[in-house]
């Protein structure tokens, strides 16, 4: 007869959505943002390279002892030694692109790796909790069966009772634990995703 609750847990977590849900990370957040203005730098920094050019066109009235005037300008920028001027800026900005990316990279693959090692983690927890509830609390209330009968047969004490009791509770406790440890492991696979 068994006098513990089975309950089963198959609420699985999912790899394949924990690895699709790791680039919306909280952590890896900022780096889009950081990697759109540096793009933007380095564009500017390109732009800089080629001349621009303007015009104006204004017209005057003047006092009626002066005409009316008309004035036209016209300006440009020239490039100047883009070898010395211009080139050193747009490779550090585009280093700095390279930085990010890679700074980006680098976070990307430290938090797959963390989440590859939650996962390996939660599936030894997964199989170590069915083979306690399955096994382990079988093989617990048996040894109370045993102990109970050799009490009511005159064969053993109330000591051995008390102790295969206390070994099933034991077993218990631990099932508690380690789901406790599973549902810590799925927080924190599932948390600090940003939502779109």
């Amino acid at each position: 007869m068994n006098r513990w609750p089975v309950t089963r847990q198959r609420r699985r977590s999912n790899p394949t959505q924990a690895r699709a849900g790791l680039h919306r990370h909280a952590e890896l957040a900022p780096y889009e943002a950081m990697q759109a203005m540096a793009h933007a730098d380095a564009g500017e920094a390109m732009a800089e390279q080629r001349g621009d050019w303007a015009w104006e066109l204004v017209y005057s009235r003047r006092g009626s002892q002066f005409g009316d005037m008309v004035s036209v300008q016209f300006s440009f920028d020239l490039p100047w030694q883009k070898g010395r001027r211009q080139q050193p800026q747009i490779e550090a900005r585009q280093r700095e692109v390279r930085r990010i990316e890679a700074e980006r990279d680098e976070t990307m693959r430290r938090r797959l790796e963390a989440v590859e090692g939650d996962l390996a983690q939660l599936e030894a927890l997964d199989a170590q909790r069915a083979r306690l509830q399955f096994s382990g609390m079988a093989l617990a209330d048996e040894r109370i069966a045993l102990a109970m009968a050799g009490y009511q047969g005159g064969r053993s004490d109330l000591a051995a009772v008390i102790a295969a009791r206390r070994e099933a509770l034991e077993a218990r406790l631990r099932l508690l634990e380690l789901d406790t440890l599973r549902a810590a492991l799925r927080v924190r696979l599932t948390t600090l995703i940003v939502e779109p």
